[in-house]
Parts: structure tokens; C-alpha cells; sequence
């Protein structure tokens, strides 16, 4: 995701190309909802989703496995 810890501080622009990068293959798979297991990764594309205004969803797997269903605009961006 780009994310990994103090590499994003250290390394800020590398850390948002590798997240766009990632957003960007998932915008041309057609992707709704973007899922991982580190709340890390989570927060950083979320980010980025926000501040790119991307119409992508982000939720903990743990979420899904538990049937929770996005809600509004608490994970979307725009």
C-alpha cells in the first residue's frame, strides 16, 4: 500500500505514488469497496481516496466477515 510505518514519513511522496498506484489498479478493475487486514494500509488509501475525491470504500476485512455493510460517507471518499 505504500504505507509501512516511518517509510511514509521518511519517504512521503514515494509512500502517496505507491498508494495511488494501488488506487489506480483498483479503479481499473472496477473496484467498489478496497479490503485489507492492516488498518495501516486502511487509513493511508483512505486517505488518499479523500484527497483525491475517489468514489472507492475502504473496510477491514474483519468488517465484511461480519456482514457490516459501508455506511454513507464514514469510508468513502468525496
Amino acid at each position: 500500500c505504500g504505507f509501512g510505518g516511518t517509510f511514509a514519513v521518511n519517504e512521503e511522496a514515494v509512500s502517496c505514488m505507491m498508494g495511488l498506484d494501488r488506487l489506480h489498479d483498483h479503479e481499473q478493475a472496477g473496484t467498489d469497496v478496497l479490503t485489507a487486514n492492516d488498518m495501516s494500509c486502511l487509513m493511508h488509501l483512505q486517505g488518499l481516496i479523500l484527497r483525491q475525491k475517489k468514489p472507492l470504500r475502504v473496510m477491514h476485512i474483519a468488517q465484511i466477515l461480519a456482514g457490516r455493510q459501508p455506511q454513507g460517507s464514514e469510508l468513502r471518499g468525496g
